[in-house]
């Protein structure tokens, strides 16, 4: 008889599944035994279950086994023999079918929330059927949160690839020394797949194209993370075989044959949940505290990276209060200085909030796309950061740019192509989002990062 994947709770299992539920909302850790309630308090315990798969247990439907065993460790129960059973009578128990190989990151995140759709809709598109590979990407800002979301994906979705989850830093070397892109592809064929490379193949195009040839079967996924330059993976490390799905993550906007998903900021009942799960305490619960808390979400522009930076200093110092590092916060504005606070640094020596994706800090995130702007868009940026919040017209920016121009002729010519280029580099990095036909937003941490560019001398001016 065939063997069946995936086991069922019994009748005794629910029960003893339910009463530990049911303990758990008494003490307020959950507030209803649902999947997404599950699936949120399996992140505080580093036990991530996902929603969909405890929404399959709750329904009595098929899931592995260990999924079963992590969501009975995320209630405090030990999986007992009588609490699950196979679907079909009398059928094995096989061994608990084994994770394909994958080198997903670690990211030390344990609050995870508001990308269920997000998500949702990146594997609808990896699981498309495709005759060619079309990688798909998460295109954002710095600091949106696309890292955390690839690895999220990756963890939920890992079983699904039978032919492992290949996890690459597409920059050439990162701020930890990683590899080149083709020497971690060798790596990860050699290490996890036991790939052995005949000597006869010398050049790093023939090892890597040998690998994509021996790569075990089944579905593969490769996840380039934070790619600077499209070119830099296409066409050497994007194999012809359509069972091998791409995942980008990328500040620049990509075209076809790229399918691109846009991250956008967290809403802001998402955000103030995850920083309360963050700051553990009641701080954010008082009537004082939740219009605080509400003040910071805004202030950073519900923008994951500084709500985790932010969340994790509270964190660290139980005896400031919200409202007094929101206070702190608003008055640096003056100086230009808010994307250097000491919360939202990235060094993990000197700062608990480092994760994986934070470890470069909120303004070492905003840097990175600030050194790939030329001259005459960053004088650009500079200007717009001086514009208040809200929508930017931009025949402002146009009469700004020319006045200055006529004003100090050494900060170059008016140039309405190269204003218009800029504005299209602008667009390309997601530092400017389109609001209507000929307005633009502005993320306000973006906004104080462009003014905290701005020199002593350029501030007077453009003021």
């Amino acid at each position: 008889m065939a063997r069946k994947r995936g086991v069922v709770l019994t009748g005794s299992g629910n029960i003893r599944f339910y009463s530990a539920c049911e303990h758990l909302v008494i003490s307020g850790e959950i507030s209803q035994a649902n999947g997404a309630q599950l699936s949120r308090y399996s992140e505080t315990k580093a036990l991530f279950v996902s929603q969909s798969t405890i929404n399959q247990i709750l329904r009595a439907e098929a899931v592995e086994r260990n999924s079963l065993q992590r969501l009975f460790d995320v209630v405090g129960l030990s999986l007992e023999k009588s609490d699950c059973e196979y679907p079909t009578e009398n059928d094995p128990d096989p061994d608990p079918t084994p994770q394909p190989p994958n080198n997903i990151p670690f990211t030390g995140t344990l609050s995870f929330v508001g990308r269920e759709k997000t998500l949702d809709d990146l594997h609808a598109l990896l699981s498309e059927p495709v005759a060619q590979v079309q990688p798909v990407a998460l295109s954002g800002m710095g600091g949106i949160g696309k890292t955390e979301l690839a690895i999220q994906y990756a963890q939920r979705y890992a079983s699904t690839y039978a032919g492992g989850v290949c996890w690459i830093f597409a920059r050439e070397l990162d701020a930890r020394n990683k590899a080149p892109i083709a020497a971690q592809i060798i790596s990860f064929a050699k290490v996890h797949l036991h790939i052995d490379i005949p000597e006869q193949y010398q050049t790093v195009s023939e090892k890597v194209a040998y690998c994509w040839q021996k790569w075990p079967q089944g579905d593969v996924l490769l996840i380039y993370d934070d790619v600077d330059h499209y070119s830099d993976i296409s066409p050497d490390y994007i194999p012809l075989y359509p069972r091998f799905n791409v995942l980008l993550t990328t500040r620049i906007q990509l075209g076809p044959p790229v399918q691109q998903i846009s991250v956008d900021v967290l809403g802001r009942i998402d955000s103030l949940e995850l920083l309360s799960l963050l700051v553990a305490d009641d701080r954010t619960q008082t009537n004082d505290g939740a219009h605080h808390a509400n003040e910071l979400c805004e202030f950073l522009g519900d923008l994951p990276l500084g709500i985790e930076l932010a969340g994790h200093y509270l964190a660290d110092d139980p005896g400031l209060s919200i409202g007094e590092f929101v206070a702190e916060l608003r008055a640096r504005v003056s100086q230009r200085k808010v994307p250097s606070h000491f919360a939202f640094r990235g060094d993990y020596q000197e700062n608990p909030a480092w994760t994986l994706t934070a470890r470069r800090g909120l303004e070492a995130a905003f840097d990175l796309t600030w050194e790939r702007l030329d001259k005459a868009s960053q004088l650009v940026a500079k200007l717009i950061g001086r514009f208040e919040p809200g929508p930017i017209r931009w025949n402002a920016v146009e009469i700004m740019r020319e006045l200055l121009a006529e004003e100090y002729p050494e900060d170059g010519a008016y140039d309405p192509d190269e204003l218009t280029q800029s504005r299209s580099k602008l667009i390309l990095f997601n530092l400017i989002k389109p609001f209507d036909k000929r307005s633009y937003r502005l993320h306000p941490l973006t906004r104080e990062f462009f003014r905290s560019k701005t020199t002593d001398d350029e501030d007077l001016r453009y003021g």
